[in-house]
């Protein structure tokens, strides 16, 4: 035992792990902070937590017990992250709780054993210290193992600060982008419409939305973006439309009224013994075929869609039941059943439907999307039902709008895109045409500060961008550089590919090109999840081949100043696992984290000559 002469004049940060005590040295610590939201990192070390915004840096947090092979626990209100400065990087660690800061002048230090009496190795105590009563006991833990990632050094220069361009696709696809159109097509009352994707530029959820008193009917109101004014505008109202709300609604109307007709008449052939016309199926009913087709990303609404579903097929079947029985002559207690068992469920589906249309009111935002463009004299937020895809048609397959609306006073519509055999139409859109004299004076007169489309100089300010696809995995959100995206399609047939790879889903036909399907969940072993409405596809260019990558959901097309990304912290650098990760960003409209993808790394150098066996050996 000898005394601890290196660490006399000094304090420790006291804290348990474990019900064991641990000690850091203050100087160590930058700050003391509670546990915060984290963002996972796929395919990371285990005893990494996740990553986290501290007043706007990124810091990457280590789960204490994980790395000491402990048994893990849930946080409570006592956890803490500590937060470690050294080595020139910042990392957190999450501690069960902090019991205060002790000097340490009067206490012993020894070595520790190989391993200490809690299981934990050598390699991550520093010195056990002693008081010398024998009382207290101290582990102070060695930051630097504590912290040390064992990464493989790898150059921080590759990645830079997660911005630098992607390469370009050459040869063949390049050449055959210069005959295709790339545009951003989005929903207007099951109509689909597009915008040149050079005159887009962003996709944003909707936010919160200012009112603005006497402003056109046209006009939502403004929503602050990046410090800046943007007008929003209802794509609906500029194009006569109804409100979706509205819409809605009156669908709601109808199918109120059609139930309670089916309702009705059930009655009446139970009471009359008459033959029952209606739709004895939930799945064919009016009713049943609208919650089938009706898609939505907000919780609350598809919550109260499930129990509507739910009471229309429990109504259905207990109208089946009755029927039979009285076709059978077993209808004698019919009517009490019908009064008893069957009405009480109209009643409560009768109740839900409202509740569906309050839902909706309060929610349908969550499935609506504003679209930024550049019309004009104006940059301007166009709110639109659903955003559907970024694609890329053919310069060929374009047609004139037709010779009656080409004469028309209205210019808005420039081509038409006709997909599928005719069976999909795209209403291609001159930004430039959105507005007519009237309106524009409109706007004008609303004298909001931040409407007029800024100036080259001002312009010039704000150039140091880029521009992000956002999409989710889970619970996390992914992002990637626009200029790296094809396009973006909904998920439709993937043919198995055996033998592959287990990461690649199969292949899928791509206007005559077959290409690759990667499953991302897969690649970067989260959790599979069943493919739904929004599940898509995104095209890129993997090592020269056109590849499909499977999301979740793309969220957002944003644009993100460039000092906003920053590189890898060194937990993840270099890492095989996480060789993908271009770059850390925060998302100044909602403070999420955005783990910034590098495309040409999301497969191995082995994982792309393994597919591209795999797929030489099946190609027809």
């Amino acid at each position: 035992m000898k005394e601890a002469k290196d660490h006399n004049g000094q304090q420790m940060a006291i804290f348990e792990v474990a019900n064991e005590t641990y000690g850091i040295q203050i100087s160590t610590i930058k700050e003391i902070v509670r546990m915060p939201a984290l963002t996972n990192v796929p395919n990371a070390p285990d005893f990494l937590a996740g990553l986290t915004n501290l007043r706007n840096r990124v810091l990457p947090v280590i789960d204490t017990r994980r790395r000491l092979r402990l048994e893990p626990c849930e946080p409570t209100d006592s956890t803490r992250v500590l937060v470690l400065e050294g080595a020139g990087s910042t990392t957190g660690i999450i501690v069960d709780r902090v019991r205060g800061v002790s000097s340490i002048e009067e206490m012993s230090q020894e070595e520790p054993p190989e391993i200490v009496s809690s299981g934990v190795e050598r390699k991550y105590i520093k010195t056990i210290l002693k008081a010398k009563n024998g009382q207290s006991i101290i582990l102070e833990f060695d930051v630097e193992a504590l912290c040390a990632m064992g990464q493989a050094a790898q150059g921080e220069q590759d990645r830079g600060a997660g911005a630098e361009q992607a390469r370009p696709a050459a040869g063949a696809a390049e050449r055959q982008g210069q005959q295709e159109v790339q545009m951003v097509t989005f929903l207007l009352s099951n109509q689909e419409y597009a915008f040149p994707i050079e005159v887009v530029s962003e996709v944003l959820r909707v936010g919160k939305i200012t009112r603005v008193p006497r402003s056109p009917g046209f006009v939502v109101g403004i929503l602050t973006v990046r410090d800046s004014v943007l007008p929003i505008i209802d794509n609906r109202r500029l194009f006569g439309m109804e409100s979706l709300v509205e819409e809605l609604d009156r669908g709601l109307d109808l199918l109120l009224a059609r139930k309670k007709e089916w309702f009705a008449q059930l009655r009446r052939s139970l009471d009359e013994g008459t033959t029952f016309r209606g739709n004895r199926s939930a799945a064919l009913s009016e009713l049943g075929v609208w919650i089938e087709e009706f898609r939505t990303v907000s919780q609350e609404i598809g919550a109260v869609t499930q129990e509507l579903r739910y009471l229309n097929l429990k109504l259905h079947e207990w109208a089946s039941r009755l029927l039979d029985q009285a076709k059978e002559g077993r209808g004698g207690k019919g009517a009490e059943q019908f009064d008893q068992a069957l009405a009480p469920v109209f009643s409560n589906l009768l109740l839900k439907l409202e509740q569906l249309r309050g839902a909706i009111r309060s929610g349908i935002h969550e499935d609506q999307r504003v679209v930024v463009v550049e019309a004009g004299a104006f940059t301007i937020g166009l709110l639109v039902d659903r955003v559907q895809q970024v694609l890329r048609v053919a310069k060929a397959t374009l047609e004139e709008p037709p010779a009656i609306l080409s004469d028309h006073t209205d210019k808005t519509l420039a081509q038409i895109a006709k997909l599928d055999g005719g069976r999909r139409v795209i209403m291609l859109l001159d930004q430039r045409q959105l507005f007519g004299t009237d309106q524009i004076k409109a706007i004008e007169g609303m004298d909001q500060q931040g409407f007029k489309k800024q100036s080259s100089a001002s312009r010039l300010e704000n150039d140091d961008v880029i521009q992000l696809v956002t999409f989710r995995l889970g619970t996390e959100q992914f992002a990637i550089g626009i200029e790296e995206v094809r396009e973006i399609n909904r998920l439709e047939t993937v043919t198995a590919v055996p033998q592959a790879p287990h990461f690649i889903e199969g292949v899928m036909n791509l206007r005559g090109n077959v290409i690759p399907v990667v499953n991302l969940r897969k690649r970067f072993r989260m959790g599979e999840r069943q493919y739904d409405s929004t599940t898509k596809v995104i095209i890129v260019s993997i090592g020269g081949r056109f590849t499909g990558l499977i999301v979740d959901a793309v969220s957002e097309v944003l644009r993100i100043p460039r000092r906003l990304v920053e590189s890898v912290p060194p937990v993840l650098s270099g890492g095989v696992e996480t060789d993908f990760l271009k770059g850390i960003c925060k998302n100044e409209r909602d403070g999420q984290m955005l783990l910034l993808v590098w495309v040409d790394r999301i497969l191995s150098t082995g994982d792309k000559v393994q597919l591209e066996d795999t797929l030489e050996q099946h190609e027809p």
